[in-house]
C-alpha cells in the first residue's frame, strides 16, 4: 500500500477511534457512587421555617419603656453607677408570646466614686422576649432582657450592674402598672450588684 493511501486509512480510524471514545463518555458518569463532583453546584432546596416568623399584621403590639437604675458596690469601697432609659416594640404572637428589639440610652449622672480610665458605655441593644401570662383585663407580661453584645461607643464598658443583672431579672407588669423589679448579686470579688427596672407597658397597634 502506498504510503498516501495509508495515511488517509490511519487519520480514519482514529477519527473513528476519537468518536466511540466521546460518545462512551457522555454516556458515563466520571465520578464513582458516593464521590461528589467538584465542580458541581448543590441543587437549591427551599428554607426551613423558622419559629421566629413575623407576626401577623393584626397581632397586637405593645410600647415599652422602662427607666433603670443600676449600681456596682465594689469591697474595697466606693461604686459605679448608671441610670437607663430602655424603648422597645414588642410584638405579640398567636400563641401569647412577645418579643422585640430594644435600645437602652444612658441617661446623665452615670460614674463612679474614682477616678477610672474606663469609657462608660453611653448606649446598648438587648432583646425583651416573654409571654402573656394572663389574658384578663388587664393583661399581665412576663419579661426577659437578653444582651445582644452590642454597644457604643466601642471599646466602652457597663460600669454599673445593668448587663451584670440581665439573666436574673424577671419583669412581671400590665398596662398602666407603675411597679418595679429588683435584682441584686455578688460580683464574685466581695462586691454586689444591683439594679431596679421600672417599666410601663401600653397597646399601640390591634388593641
Amino acid at each position: 500500500m502506498r504510503r498516501p493511501v495509508k495515511i488517509v486509512v490511519w487519520t480514519l480510524v482514529f477519527a473513528a477511534s476519537a468518536g466511540v471514545g466521546a460518545y462512551v463518555a457522555s454516556r458515563t458518569d466520571p465520578f464513582p457512587p458516593g464521590v461528589t463532583d467538584p465542580g458541581a453546584r448543590p441543587t437549591p432546596t427551599s428554607a426551613a421555617p423558622t419559629s421566629d416568623a413575623p407576626p401577623s399584621p393584626a397581632a397586637r403590639r405593645w410600647r415599652f419603656s422602662a427607666r433603670v437604675t443600676s449600681v456596682h458596690e465594689l469591697h474595697v469601697g466606693g461604686a459605679c453607677r448608671s441610670d437607663w432609659d430602655v424603648q422597645a416594640v414588642l410584638h405579640e404572637r398567636p400563641n401569647g408570646h412577645l418579643a422585640g428589639s430594644a435600645l437602652a440610652t444612658l441617661r446623665p449622672g452615670a460614674g463612679c466614686d474614682f477616678p477610672t480610665a474606663d469609657v462608660q458605655s453611653e448606649t446598648i441593644f438587648v432583646r425583651i422576649v416573654g409571654r402573656i401570662a394572663d389574658r384578663e383585663d388587664p393583661v399581665q407580661m412576663v419579661l426577659h432582657v437578653r444582651a445582644t453584645g452590642e454597644w457604643e461607643p466601642l471599646g466602652s464598658k457597663d460600669l454599673g450592674a445593668f448587663l451584670a443583672l440581665l439573666p436574673d431579672v424577671e419583669i412581671r407588669t400590665s398596662p398602666g402598672s407603675s411597679g418595679s423589679s429588683t435584682g441584686q448579686a455578688t460580683d464574685g470579688n466581695d462586691g454586689t450588684y444591683q439594679v431596679t427596672w421600672r417599666p410601663t407597658v401600653r397597646c399601640v397597634a390591634a388593641c
